[in-house]
């Protein structure tokens, strides 16, 4: 018979533990009680991603250390291993917690990276209590210089500045750089934490208490905002409807866990094995990345590094007319601009637009497989499938390379 709080020899820790104990079996009982479990096809996956959000909620809350603060690009969103809720292959994802009464110089070298978001929330991102405090978005400079120095801080700084919550010992920065697949140079990021941390105790009993405690809150919020609701979310901005697009602003978004500097578009698909869905677009101008990425009913990322799933504003072929055709099925059906929803014939879409102001201009049907050559244009480039495994099998390590493996 396990101890209660009141017998145990630290009644906080085990207070914490229970509670994050019960936040867990909390979480396990609200996906199997979501409709999409009833789908056998997706149980496994449902498991699979509680726990990985347990695995996130000990990277992105427990194991920081205040005191040495560091940016965390391996344990952040990255490849099929954190992608939930569906991260970009073509973002280079980190993070970090700040304690908001303290000054802090981050460097950023940009190689190759076309642009650089930052996001901050003054708690755990998606827990109840916490607020998106800023969104900021920096670009190389035009004049050749790869650098860029900005100053975080509850006070206000001459310079690139972003505030923190004064109140707040764990004010959460989320970054995104992006930068295309193909291209080598991802640059670096460097943080410098510029006063002393005094009286800081990591291990004591309290502050592992209340990282414990700010684990299962965040666990839970990361299941039920990304796993659950999610689906539902993107299924209200099509008025239920699948395989419809929903369009959201990224005012709305950047409030989230997406950024206010991107036009949102998702869809719920379903599709049966000899159907594709076919969408039709005109490319945005002057967007700084365009592109468009599957994933599963429970919002992680199919696996991009091993399979066309996703495909962005250079890898997408754009025929005579000025226009984008791209085809969403089970079955490779030759078409270049393809993306595999990897077996499922359940999946979710998103398409992500960066700084164009162009409306929205796509339309999506569902075809048969067999009409789907009378339903495209005579210029459409076909592979075979020696070339689809060519393309595929680059993408590994044009991928891990970006994170150095």
């Amino acid at each position: 018979m396990a101890d209660s709080p009141s017998t145990s020899k630290s009644p906080l820790l085990k207070s914490a533990w229970d509670d994050y104990y019960a936040s867990l079996e909390t979480a396990r009982q609200e996906v199997e009680a979501c409709p999409r479990f009833d789908n056998p096809a997706h149980r496994a996956q449902a498991y699979y991603l509680l726990m990985e959000a347990q695995a996130m909620a000990y990277n992105w809350v427990l194991a920081p250390r205040l005191n040495n603060p560091r940016i965390f690009t391996h344990t952040a969103w990255i490849t099929y291993l954190y992608s939930l809720p569906a991260n970009c292959s073509d973002f280079i994802y980190s993070n970090m917690p700040l304690d908001g009464r303290y000054r802090y110089r981050l460097r950023c070298r940009f190689g190759d990276v076309r642009m650089m978001m930052l996001q901050v929330f003054n708690g755990p991102m998606g827990i109840p209590s916490a607020q998106c405090t800023g969104h900021y978005e920096f670009l190389p400079s035009q004049d050749g210089e790869d650098m860029v120095e900005i100053l975080l801080s509850a006070d206000k700084q001459e310079g690139n500045w972003i505030p923190l919550d004064r109140t707040s010992r764990f004010n959460m920065v989320i970054f995104r750089r992006v930068i295309l697949v193909g291209d080598s140079d991802p640059g670096d990021l460097q943080i410098e934490m510029l006063d002393t941390y005094e009286g800081y105790d990591e291990t004591s009993e309290a502050a592992v208490a209340e990282r414990i405690n700010l684990a299962a809150e965040f666990q839970l919020a990361t299941v039920r905002n990304y796993m659950l609701n999610f689906y539902d979310f993107v299924s209200s901005l099509s008025g239920g409807k699948q395989n419809a697009w929903g369009v959201v602003p990224g005012s709305q978004m950047g409030s989230i866990a997406g950024s206010s500097a991107c036009t949102y578009a998702f869809m719920n698909i379903d599709l049966a094995e000899d159907e594709v869905l076919l969408i039709e677009m005109t490319p945005p101008r002057e967007s700084i990345y365009w592109g468009y990425q599957l994933y599963d009913v429970w919002s992680k990322s199919f696996d991009f590094t091993h399979r066309q799933t996703d495909l962005n504003m250079e890898s997408i072929h754009i025929d005579g007319d000025g226009k984008a055709r791209v085809v969403v099925s089970v079955k490779d059906p030759g078409v270049a601009n393809w993306l595999d929803t990897t077996g499922r014939l359940q999946s979710s879409m998103a398409y992500r637009n960066y700084r164009s102001t162009d409306a929205f201009d796509q339309r999506a049907e569902v075809v048969k497989i067999t009409d789907l050559k009378d339903k495209l244009p005579s210029d459409t480039r076909w592979v075979s499938p020696q070339e689809r495994m060519a393309i595929v099998a680059k993408r590994r390590p044009a991928i891990l390379g970006l994170y150095g493996e």
